[in-house]
């Protein structure tokens, strides 16, 4: 859950930015960097800089509920 409120605030970032995106495979580096204390990852440090920056992103979970269940509707 927290790799997409991740996922989303990058795509957010970069398209107010006109960036043109970036490679999924580069949030899976961001885990693989750990700090001093081997336990936290670069990863968990953007998730909290991005929690404490955007209060509103704790909700997102929330309002992206019905997301994984319309995806599996078949027309």
């Amino acid at each position: 859950m927290l790799l997409l409120l991740l996922l989303l605030f990058l795509l957010f970032v970069f398209i107010c930015s006109c960036a043109t995106g970036f490679k999924l495979d580069t949030l899976l580096k961001l885990a693989d960097v750990k700090g001093t204390d081997r336990k936290t990852s670069l990863l968990h440090f953007v998730l909290d800089q991005l929690l404490k920056d955007s209060p509103a992103m704790h909700f997102l979970p929330h309002q992206l509920a019905s997301v994984k269940p319309a995806a599996n509707l078949q027309v």
